[in-house]
């Protein structure tokens, strides 16, 4: 429980200031980034990152509500190759910048990394141990 908190909070305060998104795939939607900087491991094989997604245009939500980007706070288990999301922020303008516009802080369940860009965002995270 206290990794979870611990990780809601380094994705509010770390959202806010990341000093450089690194770009690991880009998509006809927009292109996703990571931040080394904010990168961390917590014992055994546990890596969490953050993980933004910048649409090339304006989205909207269930609600309606428009949003430019989205951020992911991501956990790893390095060893098994699994990931989960353990909440994700909608901002209102583009890399992570703006208003809240929607947030889950409900964590996934852990799912296998299959594609080549889940993979590379793994591997940047579980590089940092």
């Amino acid at each position: 429980m206290k990794k979870i908190i611990f990780v809601l909070l380094f994705l509010v305060i770390g959202s806010a200031h990341a000093q450089q998104w690194i770009p690991y795939s880009q998509t006809s939607q927009g292109t996703q980034y990571f931040d080394l900087q904010r990168a961390i491991t917590m014992g055994g094989s546990a890596a969490f990152i953050l993980d933004l997604h910048d649409m090339k245009s304006e989205a909207k939500d269930a609600e309606g509500k428009a949003y430019r980007s989205i951020i992911y706070a991501r956990e790893f288990n390095c060893r098994k190759e699994q990931s989960r999301v353990l909440s994700w922020q909608r901002k209102s303008e583009s890399m992570g910048n703006g208003a809240v516009v929607s947030e889950h802080s409900q964590v996934s369940e852990w799912s296998d990394v299959k594609t080549p860009n889940a993979t590379r965002l793994m591997m940047a995270a579980c590089e940092q141990r």
